[in-house]
């Protein structure tokens, strides 16, 4: 199943905190890669966040796995959740009557 999951800050996150904590983040990140839980990773070109693509049979293995982060473990982000799914509505175009 494919999750997305999109960080946001938590009330009292310090952008100095959250400095401090890049690399460990970056290095379970880099780990996640690898095991093929984290499939696709993006900055939001408007605001501050990462957008997270997942391979994981749920949202709550998804916020189980996510929760070993150190900036979550820390309480400077947290993340919300979308179940996503094949789009299949361009099929109602061609339906026949």
């Amino acid at each position: 199943m494919k999750i997305m999951a999109i960080t946001r800050r938590v009330p009292g996150a310090t952008v100095e905190k959250i400095q401090a904590l890049q690399v460990p983040e970056a290095t379970m990140v880099w780990k996640f890669i690898r095991e093929n839980f984290i499939r696709e990773i993006y900055f939001d070109a408007e605001k501050p966040c990462v957008v997270l693509v997942l391979e994981c049979a749920s949202k709550e293995e998804a916020a189980m796995r996510l929760a070993s982060l150190p900036m979550v473990e820390q309480k400077q982000i947290d993340f919300d959740y979308c179940t996503l799914g094949p789009y299949t509505q361009l099929s109602n175009l061609f339906a026949k009557s």
